[in-house]
């Protein structure tokens, strides 16, 4: 359980991903590290900058920089970069979002990818018109480390 996943993991997950996704997808990663590892193959390694980009902050990130703030300045949190400014990156006409509460982010998704990574577990919030795909099974990566799922809009078949 203690082990991690590897490079090759990651960079499997984030090749399934991009080549499978369709102009107008959405992928979705609720785990920081995670997304940071999917990004970095699927899109680049000039992806962006890891601070920029995150959920909504929550109470204990809100609590630090407002420490910071009083310490600093009001503006310093923003000043370093502490701020983020969106939850996702978009590559290719498809959408790579950081979150587990992404119910307004998949909203208008065909298809919704979901990278998970076992050892942390997720209660993830999409669109409640989407369900678990039957055209496209889950795949694992990293000897089940990994796990990339599909979603879809509509009806059950």
């Amino acid at each position: 359980a203690g082990r991690q996943a590897q490079p090759e993991a990651y960079a499997a997950a984030a090749r399934s991903v991009r080549d499978r996704a369709e102009r107008g997808d959405v992928v979705v990663v609720p785990n920081v590290s995670v997304y940071w590892g999917i990004v970095r193959y699927a899109v680049g390694p000039g992806w962006g900058r890891p601070l920029a980009v995150m959920p909504v902050p929550n109470a204990e990130w809100a609590r630090l920089n407002e420490r910071i703030g009083r310490s600093l300045g009001a503006d310093a949190p923003r000043r370093l970069g502490l701020v983020p400014e969106r939850d996702f990156v978009e590559a290719n006409g498809v959408r790579y979002v950081l979150g587990s509460d992404v119910v307004a982010a998949t909203r208008d998704a065909a298809h919704v990818w979901v990278v998970t990574r076992e050892r942390y577990p997720v209660n993830l919030k999409t669109d409640p018109a989407l369900h678990p795909s039957e055209a496209v099974p889950p795949e694992t990566f990293g000897e089940g480390e990994l796990v990339v799922a599909r979603l879809d809009r509509g009806a059950r078949p």
